[in-house]
């Protein structure tokens, strides 16, 4: 996992999506825009399936079921044709 670089930055937070995580990769703070889908909503008819505590334990499930293939993958990005 990776470790807290101990470095903050101070940003406008009607500007930007913030959010904070701990070690363990537990989300500890976010910031209103984190949270808002309403663009989603609204410009594209779009609603969630899942809330989005049981969303991130879904991923995180995933990610614990599929972690050996993910550590032996390149971190390189290659875009799929």
């Amino acid at each position: 996992m990776q470790q807290d670089s101990g470095v903050e930055r101070i940003v406008l937070a009607d500007q930007f999506i913030v959010s904070k995580t701990d070690l363990r990769g537990v989300i500890t703070y976010a910031n209103q825009y984190f949270m808002d889908i309403s663009k989603s909503r609204n410009e594209l008819d779009w609603s969630p399936r899942v809330n989005f505590t049981e969303g991130l334990g879904k991923v995180h499930s995933w990610i614990e079921a599929n972690f050996d293939d993910l550590s032996a993958s390149s971190l390189e990005y290659r875009h799929a044709h």
